[in-house]
């Protein structure tokens, strides 16, 4: 199986780079979209048996090619639809009119409880802490702390208010916000979590649910959470996905977490969701030692 993955890396996520390296390191043969490649040179060069895409970056071209070459199975990721039936639905419909049904969806969403949508199935695939871009665990922090945030809410501003030094770092779409000292993304924020003694993540459950929450707790000195929604999600994040038991005020839950991300959420650990819902048992065999053993030496970090 010869897997072709669309970069739809963004601000919140590297997903499409880490399973491209995680499953090459196995032995799959996987690949990452050619720098500036056309639609039709990246499928020609590639030649695919599986394209895995996300439907904010499907564009007509990668449509009519996937029409013309049925052999092809389309996985889409639907990370940021809300996974609402109507949404799903006009997802499968514009599909549709390039006569291509997808093998099936999934979502990075952890809150996610659908199993279906538009007609197609919809799996959960959750965030991982992006191994493959880890900060430098000798670093030093130099800088007491930083903000790392989508919108400049209330509660960012009263948690500022009296502090005389820290940096507003922005992760949102805008092409300005004016509160930011620097605009940043998944990619360039390792350089940048061991630099502050902490690191604050401001906003919803699309900030402390993301990527960003994983490498935060892998990479920072220490993280915080400031949410601008209900209390409920946050600890359901921390109960259903890391196993923490909140009830025991004597636990030391970012240290729980930071445990749980090395040795259950990392690029490897999904990329073996992938090869299963894919049904290539041979992958799976191959990513699952690789998960015990990045497990291993992660441990020891």
């Amino acid at each position: 199986m010869r897997i072709l993955f669309q970069n739809y890396t963004n601000n919140f996520s590297t997903e499409a780079q880490y399973l491209t390296a995680a499953l090459k390191q196995c032995g799959v043969d996987a690949h990452l979209w050619p720098q500036g490649a056309s639609a039709y040179d990246a499928f020609d060069s590639i030649k695919p048996d599986v394209f895995v895409g996300h439907f904010q970056t499907f564009t007509p071209d990668i449509g009519t090619y996937l029409k013309n070459n049925k052999k092809i199975d389309l996985v889409l990721n639907v990370n940021g639809s809300q996974e609402a039936d109507s949404t799903l639905g006009m997802i499968s419909s514009g599909l549709k009119e390039f006569d291509i049904t997808p093998k099936f969806f999934f979502t990075n969403n952890v809150f996610n409880k659908k199993s279906s949508g538009g007609g197609v199935p919809l799996h959960n695939i959750y965030p991982a802490a992006d191994i493959f871009n880890l900060a430098n665990p000798q670093a030093t922090a130099h800088l007491p702390s930083a903000f790392i945030y989508d919108n400049f809410s209330e509660n960012l501003k009263k948690r500022v208010a009296d502090l005389e030094v820290y940096h507003l770092l922005y992760v949102g779409n805008q092409e300005q916000s004016v509160e930011c000292d620097l605009k940043v993304n998944a990619l360039v924020l390792r350089d940048i979590y061991k630099a502050y003694k902490t690191i604050t993540l401001c906003g919803n459950k699309n900030i402390y649910s993301s990527q960003l929450f994983f490498d935060a707790i892998l990479n920072a000195h220490k993280v915080d959470v400031i949410r601008d929604d209900e209390e409920e999600l946050f600890e359901n994040l921390l109960t259903k996905i890391f196993n923490c038991n909140l009830e025991d005020e004597g636990n030391d839950v970012a240290y729980e977490v930071r445990q749980q991300i090395k040795s259950r959420h990392t690029p490897f650990h999904r990329a073996w969701t992938l090869m299963k819902h894919l049904k290539n048992e041979e992958a799976q065999k191959r990513v699952e030692k690789a998960k015990t053993e990045v497990s291993n030496i992660l441990s020891g970090i």
